[in-house]
């Protein structure tokens, strides 16, 4: 969920693609997908093998939200499987596209009040569009859909509208401008007790590099102000989730709702600490930890590699200050984290 490292012509990506079978049900109306045809996109290279994307395809048009993600081993093997597909289909796709676009600029302009001649559209771009993917209750039923995004004078003025093919209607519509909320704190060796209220960013330490700031002069601090705006990035893009709305904390301290951090935490008995942890709110770092794979995959989203409540990621309690360790030292304790359990795409 952070850099994001394509591994092509690997055995895994070649053995990705199934063939689709689809069976009519007793109700002419629909269709039942009995194997979904998936598509790989892309693999992401991990310690312990890698994570294969891959996309959901009806007759060769995408299922919107319809994406696996396999945890592969190194020889391939699936160790585990997520996400979701569409199981039926109703309609068909037109010869054409036509009027979509005009569809998508009236809703916009009804919606937001601005003129329509001032709105212009994309092209228009087929979907199989199933509610339930992204979390909707009901029979999920993917319905075809052509998604048209549309754009307003202004740089924040954007839109995708979803307009159900052949029709004039509008299926659903979403802002494609969000912006994620970063805090990142820097704790500068203080060891702390690893409670939540020890580790927070924004009361028990001061924000040190927030959203739209200037970079720190703190690595750490720069890495993982980075990795989270990489990580909603892919959320946003992949599964059209806001990760700060989603997982975001609000400690009432001026910044609103924000995807928090604080590093170069020190515990009692080692410092530098050499691991990360998720503690139901916020993550926190030892330094020189702050990775692109251990930030993002020691989110929620994933099981963290040290997880909370273990010894490392509940340390004793002290207040005593950290010193600062010697070069030599900080480098024979800074230890590769270990393999995270589970990752999400």
């Amino acid at each position: 969920m952070s850099r994001k490292r394509i591994i092509a012509g690997t055995a895994a990506v070649s053995a990705a693609v199934v063939a689709v079978s689809l069976a009519t049900t007793s109700s002419p109306a629909y269709a039942t997908i009995a194997q979904p045809s998936m598509h790989a996109v892309d693999s992401l290279a991990m310690p312990f093998g890698s994570v294969l994307r891959s996309q959901q395809e009806i007759g060769g048009v995408p299922v919107f939200g319809g994406q696996l993600v396999q945890l592969r081993d190194k020889a391939g093997a699936v160790l585990a499987t997520h996400g979701r597909t569409t199981k039926k289909t109703a309609g068909a796709f037109p010869d054409s596209d036509a009027g979509a676009a005009d569809a998508a600029i009236a809703d916009v302009a009804k919606r937001t009040g601005l003129p329509a001649n001032t709105l212009k559209a994309d092209a228009p771009r087929a979907y199989w569009y199933d509610a339930t993917l992204g979390g909707a209750k009901g029979d999920g039923v993917a319905v075809p859909t052509y998604q048209v995004t549309v754009h307003g004078e202004k740089l924040n003025d954007k839109w995708t509208e979803v307009v159900k093919a052949g029709t004039a209607d509008i299926v659903t519509s979403w802002s494609e401008v969000r912006e994620a909320n970063r805090d990142v704190c820097d704790a500068n060796r203080k060891v702390v007790s690893g409670s939540t209220a020890s580790v927070r960013c924004g009361t028990a330490f001061d924000v040190t590099r927030t959203e739209g700031g200037a970079e720190s002069s703190v690595a750490d601090v720069n890495n993982v102000y980075t990795f989270f705006g990489q990580a909603s990035d892919f959320y946003q893009k992949y599964v059209n989730v806001d990760l700060t709305k989603l997982i975001g904390a609000d400690y009432r301290d001026g910044t609103g709702k924000a995807l928090r951090g604080t590093v170069r935490i020190c515990v009692d008995g080692e410092c530098p600490f050499a691991n990360a942890f998720w503690d139901g709110e916020q993550m926190a770092f030892g330094e020189g930890v702050t990775t692109d794979d251990i930030t993002g995959h020691g989110s929620p989203t994933a099981s963290p590699s040290t997880p909370p409540g273990s010894a490392a990621a509940r340390p004793t309690r002290s207040t005593k200050a950290c010193p600062t360790s010697s070069a030599s030292s900080s480098a024979s304790r800074r230890t590769t984290p270990t393999t995270p359990a589970r990752t999400a795409g």
